[in-house]
């Protein structure tokens, strides 16, 4: 109900704002072309161009903010990773979160395919890279005479990777990889999954 409220609040404002601008626009046509006899059609013209160019402006630009292309994801996939997007990478699924209005973070999280080369190389590079950490991590100690298994995953589960998951089906995980330098208080995170078909890599990002 809240965002509700917001989205018709804000409409109301560029509602508001794109007259304001249309009537502005009017005045300095009709200034540039005082004298002429065609001046008021072209101020009708301009006004009503900028009351409805401008709320549609607006609103494509809201549109690809939440719904980017192929290639927002692979240069995300190239800022996780810090090193260029292979050439055989491809986006098969892929799910943005709306922008955190309190926590001022954006999410995505995408699933990329690859040859397996490039998958290859791109596995071994980073799992001896030291700026990445292993996500999934499991111990087993004896306490007491009793075997205690500890696992933890700083690999971020989300309602994204369940999307994604949805869209191209189920993978099991081979590892993953998280970059513990942008995590909080900076509220960021960078994190890879290398799935178990040695094509598919996960991609989550929070900026």
């Amino acid at each position: 109900m809240g965002f509700v409220v917001i989205f018709f609040a804000v409409l109301a404002v560029l509602l508001v704002a794109s007259y304001l601008f249309g009537l502005v626009a009017s005045v300095a046509i009709g200034f540039a072309l005082r004298g002429k006899p065609d001046a008021k059609k072209w101020q009708s013209r301009g006004k009503y161009l900028v009351i409805v160019g401008m709320p549609l402006w607006v609103l494509c630009d809201f549109y690809f903010s939440f719904h980017p292309g192929d290639d927002y994801y692979l240069q995300r996939f190239s800022e996780v990773a810090l090193r260029d997007t292979p050439r055989s990478a491809q986006v098969v699924a892929k799910s943005p979160s709306l922008f955190g209005l309190h926590s001022g973070e954006s999410c995505t999280y995408s699933r990329i395919v690859m040859s397996q080369q490039d998958y290859s190389s791109l596995y071994d590079s980073i799992s001896t890279d030291s700026r990445f950490i292993q996500g999934y991590k499991r111990t087993e100690q004896m306490r007491d005479g009793k075997l205690v298994i500890h696992e933890f995953d700083k690999f971020p589960d989300s309602e994204m990777r369940q999307e994604v998951t949805r869209i191209s089906g189920n993978i099991s995980r081979k590892s993953s990889y998280v970059r513990p330098d942008v995590e909080e208080p900076f509220n960021r995170q960078y994190a890879l999954a290398f799935l178990s078909d040695a094509r598919h890599i996960e991609v989550h990002s929070c900026i």
